[in-house]
């Protein structure tokens, strides 16, 4: 399979679903076809904010981070993140795409695991979602309800 070429950041979570972040995104068959088959839904309630070439051109510029949620040799999920700094110089990680097909809700509680270890890491006092009110309900303890903006502060 070609993402074990891929250098990744990975953990094993009670869940038996394994979170893989990867470093350098090297566009290859298996990445676009995870990438596009999981924010295909995403990217299209986005209204044309961002198409799947904008995505790959953040992710191959390092300004964008990918994660893919893995059960064994499946990919169940993909979110894409950014490293936000605000004016007064505070950093956010700031979740801008996620999906998966019907499995995102079993994935996430290791992908915001994993995204908050590396949002302190990258001295971020913040991981931030935004997105549709149903993320209330898959978010782990922590994140509040906020203008369909759920935040948690890690720092």
């Amino acid at each position: 399979m070609t993402q074990a070429a891929l250098q990744t950041e990975s953990s094993i979570s009670p869940s038996r679903v394994e979170v893989k972040r990867v470093h350098h995104v090297m566009r290859n068959a298996w990445v676009d076809e995870q990438i596009s088959k999981h924010l295909e839904a995403t990217l299209a309630m986005s209204h044309g904010r961002i198409g799947i070439e904008q995505v790959f051109m953040l992710l191959a510029t390092d300004q964008a981070q990918v994660w893919f949620a893995m059960d064994g040799e499946e990919c169940i999920s993909v979110v894409v993140s950014e490293v936000c700094e605000w004016v007064s110089g505070r950093r956010t990680l700031k979740v801008i795409l996620a999906g998966g097909i019907g499995s995102l809700g079993r994935a996430i509680g290791p992908l915001m695991e994993k995204m908050e270890e590396f949002a302190m890491l990258e001295i971020c006092s913040s991981v931030m979602v935004e997105g549709r009110k149903g993320w209330e309900r898959a978010l782990p303890d922590g994140y509040a309800f906020s203008h369909c903006t759920f935040e948690k502060e890690i720092m």
